[in-house]
């Protein structure tokens, strides 16, 4: 009896955490509006873009 009331208390309690990080605790997405210009650029072109426009820094460019 005593290993059953561990069990409903364990699973209830993975329940609780569970509900308190999903329902409870929101985190933004940071990257939010480059998020909607690309979907935007998507919906625009039709295509999804090779590098990444937004960035201030040209991450994908090769120094030849």
């Amino acid at each position: 009896m005593v290993d059953e009331m561990k069990k409903v208390i364990f699973y209830l309690s993975i329940a609780i955490i569970t509900y308190i990080l999903t329902f409870i605790v929101n985190l933004p997405d940071i990257d939010l509006w480059a998020r909607l210009a690309m979907g935007s650029i998507f919906f625009q072109t039709g295509n999804v873009l090779k590098h990444d426009i937004f960035s201030y820094f040209y991450l994908d460019y090769k120094n030849n």
